[in-house]
Parts: structure tokens; C-alpha cells; sequence
């Protein structure tokens, strides 16, 4: 049967359905269908509402994702700047050099920190994986690296402000927020003394250290009278005073806790030459074999930045923190050392050691001018200032120093 469709009728409907017909600029396609569908303005008002929504949801989207990338990017770039940590392979290097990787647990070794976890989680799987290395436990890959970085430059940790050499990232991190923040950015004011803070929270924390003792909310259980204005600072104290244990000089008998300040003392005892570091004030004789030494003679001797401080537990006064800090060891502390033969009880290690000398009949020190000998590093001092004053005096200037 021949096709009854006019030619005109079906010029007609192609120019009113054709999908190539040019849109206008701000008109959408999905737009322009709906208009040949025959929507209501309404409906299409809503369209567009939706469509614009998408559009605007997705730009969004993306530009977030730009933004996250870029912000990590960058926190990536400050953290290596910050810690010198170099390419995966040379880090992985530098470990290999340092940290032998062993589990303590068992005989396994292995080649990396990897192998290491695997381990820990087949073998050991209620143990957190660790590696151990200068009697510290290393339980992320970041600490060994770090780690191995200090075993390879000592000052690996050095704040470039003040010069000062830290142990780990997370010490000098914390110390460059406390002494380095801008001054723009410490916003938390103290009310009761000129300090401030970059967060709320160190404020409150501060807050603490303004609180009589007997009312700081941190106790030592080990030993009650010990209170402190923050739980970090109890740490550190359970940390120097009942885990560490205390070093001793053999050649003068002191007693340091700190390693690194024990290192020092030992050293002065040996180092050639007398001291090489006069005080700079005028009418101080005294001379010192490290700058250290000297800049802290100065601190506590010469300026008025530490003030006179008095013991909360009997009243005393003395001329700074370190003064008090050795009397309350001497007099309020509740460590004691007991001789295990007349089971008479000291306040510290050494006089202990002086008194078993008297059980034993062992030599604890001499006099270098003479043939004299002692148990007590007191007598020995006396006996050399008044005996031999002059050689005394000479000897601390130009033989062997200052020990301080």
C-alpha cells in the first residue's frame, strides 16, 4: 500500500525533533529535550534547579580534592624539612647501618621492619612489634628511622632556634611549639602571670602550676609528697627518679642521674689541660672547662633570672630552683639507702658508699699533695684547703680546674 505521508508533513516534524539544531549558550541539553517534551515552566525551573545543584556539587567536590591534595603535598614537604629524613632508600640504608633488626622474643632476624611485623603477627600476636636498640623499644618505622639518623649525627634533633639537641622528633616538636610559636599566635593569656599559650588546652594545663602542692591533681604513688601540675611532668619524675637508675663517679664518687650530664662530669675528670673558659663578669675568677658550665655559672650566679624560691614543706629560702631542688633531696626526700650490715639508713647513694668503706676498710679517695687518705670526699676537701691551701688553689686554676 503506497505511503500516505505528505512530504511537507514530514519536513515539518524532522525541523521540530531535530537533535542537531544549534542550542543556545546558556541553554542545557537535557533542557532543551525537556522543552520538546512538552514540560511546564515549572518543571523545568526545577530541572534547572537540579542540574545547576550537580554541576555546583561536583566542581565542589573536585575542588576539595585539589585542595587535600595540595595541603598533603605540603605537610609532607614540612615534615621531611623538619625531620632530614631523606629517600626510602637511604633511609632503609642508614637502618640496615645502625639497628640490627631482631626479635628480642625469639631467635628470628630478618632485613627490614617489615619482615620484622609479619613476624610479630604470626609469632607474637599479642605483642606490639618492636625492635630494640640502645635499650629503647622502637615500635614505628618513623622512631627507627629517626632513630638511626641520631645514631649518625647526634644533633640530628637540634632546634635551629636556640640551638638546644633533643632525643627524639616528638620532644623537639613539642619544645618548638612551647619556646618558638609566634608572638601573633599566642592568643591564651595567663591571668596570673605575664605567660601565653597558641592553644586552650596548654593554658589549662599551665593553669595547674599555679596551684599550691598539696593541691596539684598529678600524685606519685611511689612516693605521696611528690604532686605535680601536669601528667607529663609526673612521667618524667617516675621516669628520672624510680626507673633510672643513678650513676656514680668512680673517680670523685658524685651522684648524677642524667646520662648525658654524667658523660660531661666523667669527661672533665679526664680531659687534658686545665680549664680553657674564664667567666666573663669582671671580678669572677672563676674559670670552666665547657661552655655549658659557664653559661649556667652565669645564669645562676651573675643575672636575676632565677629568683629566690622557698620549700613549700618547711619554709626555707634559697637563691633558685636547683638550690631548692638539692634540698628538698637531702631533707624532705622519702629515698632511702640502708647498709646492710648495722642497717643504718642514708638520704643518698653516696654517703652510703662512704659509710660500707668504714665496714670494709676500702680507700675511696686520696690527696694529691700528700699520702693522706679518706672515705669521706667532704674530709678529703677540707683537708686540702686547709692543708694546702696554696697548692689547692693552683691546682683548681691551672692543673686540672674547675669540675664543675
Amino acid at each position: 500500500m503506497p505511503c500516505s505521508i505528505s512530504t511537507e508533513d514530514t519536513d515539518g516534524d524532522s525541523e521540530s525533533i531535530n537533535p542537531i539544531r544549534e542550542l543556545d549558550g546558556n541553554e542545557h541539553p537535557a533542557v532543551e529535550i525537556g522543552n520538546k517534551q512538552g514540560k511546564t515552566a515549572p518543571a523545568l525551573k526545577e530541572t534547572k534547579k537540579i542540574l545547576r545543584r550537580g554541576t555546583l556539587c561536583r566542581k565542589s567536590k573536585e575542588s576539595k580534592n585539589v585542595k587535600h591534595k595540595i595541603r598533603k603535598e605540603d605537610n609532607t614537604k614540612k615534615l621531611k624539612e623538619r625531620s632530614g629524613v631523606k629517600s626510602k632508600l637511604e633511609d632503609d640504608a642508614m637502618v640496615k647501618k645502625y639497628i640490627p633488626m631482631n626479635c628480642e622474643l625469639c631467635p628470628f632476624i630478618s632485613e627490614d621492619y617489615s619482615s620484622v611485623t609479619k613476624h610479630f603477627r604470626t609469632d607474637h600476636p599479642n605483642v606490639n612489634p618492636y625492635v630494640r636498640c640502645c635499650n629503647k623499644k622502637l615500635f614505628h618505622r618513623q622512631d627507627i628511622v629517626h632513630h638511626a639518623y641520631r645514631h649518625d649525627n647526634p644533633e640530628f634533633f637540634k632546634c635551629k632556634e636556640c640551638q638546644k639537641v633533643f632525643s627524639e622528633q616528638s620532644t623537639l616538636t613539642r619544645h618548638m611549639i612551647t619556646a618558638h610559636t609566634p608572638e601573633d599566635k599566642l592568643n591564651f593569656h595567663c591571668d596570673q602571670c605575664p605567660k601565653k599559650f597558641s592553644k586552650q588546652e596548654k593554658l589549662e594545663l599551665h593553669k595547674n602550676s599555679h596551684l599550691p602542692r598539696e593541691e596539684r591533681p598529678f600524685v606519685c604513688d611511689q612516693c605521696p609528697n611528690s604532686r605535680f601540675a601536669s601528667n607529663d611532668l609526673l612521667k618524667v619524675h617516675i621516669c628520672m627518679r624510680h626507673r633510672r637508675a643513678t650513676n656514680i663517679c668512680h673517680v670523685c664518687a658524685k651522684e648524677i642521674r642524667d646520662k648525658g650530664a654524667f658523660e660531661k662530669h666523667v669527661l672533665a675528670h679526664f680531659e687534658e689541660g686545665g680549664p680553657k673558659l674564664k667567666c666573663t663578669i669582671d671580678d669572677c675568677d672563676h674559670w670552666f672547662k665547657h661552655e655549658h658550665y659557664l653559661q649556667r655559672h652565669i645564669r645562676r650566679v651573675h643575672t636575676n633570672e632565677q629568683k629566690a624560691v622557698t620549700c613549700e614543706i618547711c619554709g626555707g629560702v634559697y637563691k633558685n630552683k636547683c638550690s631548692l631542688t638539692k634540698h628538698k633531696g637531702r631533707v624532705h626526700s622519702n629515698v632511702v639507702f640502708t647498709c646492710e650490715v648495722c642497717k643504718k639508713t642514708f638520704k643518698r647513694a653516696i654517703y652510703l658508699k662512704e659509710h660500707m668503706a668504714q665496714h670494709t676498710g676500702e680507700i675511696l679517695y686520696n690527696c694529691q699533695f700528700c699520702t693522706r687518705t679518706f672515705n669521706s670526699n667532704a674530709n678529703m676537701h677540707a683537708h686540702k684547703k686547709k692543708m694546702h691551701p696554696v697548692e689547692w688553689d693552683n691546682w683548681r686554676k691551672t692543673n686540672n680546674g674547675c669540675t664543675k
